[in-house]
């Protein structure tokens, strides 16, 4: 990680699948931009979309939601 300013940092990283990058990097809780790869949003965009999917589902207590039932836990 290389420092901006006293908030900013700019992480230079790879990966073999951008889609492995991109939750990787939302799990460390922080806010964060993409400046590159470009493609790198169009995996985010569907990534987020799973996620919100997943989460309606979630909150919908017991209901069968999608294609898959509910997991018991």
């Amino acid at each position: 990680m290389e420092p901006v300013d006293d908030r900013t940092r700019i992480l230079r990283n790879g990966s073999q699948r951008l889609d492995h990058l991109v939750v990787w990097i939302a799990a460390f809780g922080f806010e964060f931009e993409i400046q590159e790869p470009a493609e790198m949003g169009a995996h985010l965009r569907t990534l987020t979309g799973r996620l919100q999917r997943v989460a309606m589902c979630a909150s919908a207590a017991r209901r069968r939601c999608g294609r898959h039932p509910p997991v018991d836990r």
